[in-house]
Order: C-alpha cells, then sequence, then structure tokens
C-alpha cells in the first residue's frame, strides 16, 4: 500500500475511529496519525469520551448504588474516578456511606471484635466460664 493510500484510507476512516485506534491498525504513531490528518484538513477531536461519561452516570444512578458502599470501592467496581462518583452522590444529596462504628450493645466506641472494652471483657469471662 502506498503513502498516498495509506494516508487517504486513514482520513476515510477518521470518522469512525480515533487516532490512537488509527495509528494501531496501520502500525503507525498517535502523532504521525495526527500530522496526515491535518494536512488533509480535518480536525481532530476526542470522540465518544464525554458519550461514554454520561452512559456511565445514568447507569451509576439506575443501579442506585449511591451511599450504600463507599465511593471508593464504588469507583473500583464502575472503573471511574472517585471524584465523579463523589460529585454524583452530591448533585443528587445521597449522604456519604459511613460503616456504623460501636459496641454491638451499648454503641460506645469499639475496643475489641466490635465490642467497648467492658463487654469485651464481659464477653471474655463468659466464654472462660463456659470453656473452662
Amino acid at each position: 500500500m502506498k503513502k498516498t493510500e495509506r494516508n487517504n484510507e486513514i482520513v476515510k476512516l477518521s470518522q469512525k475511529y480515533i487516532a490512537s485506534e488509527l495509528a494501531e491498525m496501520f502500525e503507525i504513531s498517535r502523532e504521525r496519525v495526527r500530522q496526515i490528518l491535518e494536512a488533509n484538513g480535518v480536525t481532530i477531536r476526542a470522540r465518544g469520551r464525554r458519550r461514554n461519561t454520561r452512559d456511565m452516570i445514568d447507569k451509576i444512578i439506575d443501579e442506585g448504588l449511591l451511599g450504600t458502599q463507599s465511593d471508593a470501592s464504588l469507583s473500583d467496581y464502575y472503573d471511574v474516578s472517585d471524584h465523579l462518583i463523589r460529585k454524583i452522590r452530591n448533585s443528587f444529596g445521597i449522604p456519604r456511606y459511613q460503616v456504623e462504628v460501636g459496641c454491638e450493645k451499648c454503641y460506645t466506641n469499639p475496643y475489641a471484635k466490635g465490642y467497648c472494652k467492658a463487654c469485651y471483657m464481659l464477653n471474655l469471662r463468659r466464654s472462660k466460664i463456659i470453656d473452662g
């Protein structure tokens, strides 16, 4: 394939593919693709990113998981930034997910195994009496 044929093909395909995909298809650099398109008067734009982000936001909202898990775990699940999750959650007024901290019985600060020190020691004594 001659360079002019390749260049014409790249210009034609630039309507469907982004520069990095064209570079991979023709085994040339993205910069060379940009130069070819610029020489032929084709404007280069990032296509699809905004639409993909909008689709992802709609998916996150539809699944209703905001506020039920931490922003970090949701960002890993959806493969987006923590900032995007926080921005969506705040725009809908959904409070941040918080793990309940405190003793299962008296709701004071935990000491060990989810209990406050007093309840932990009480359970420890009970288990020693039962076991021993």
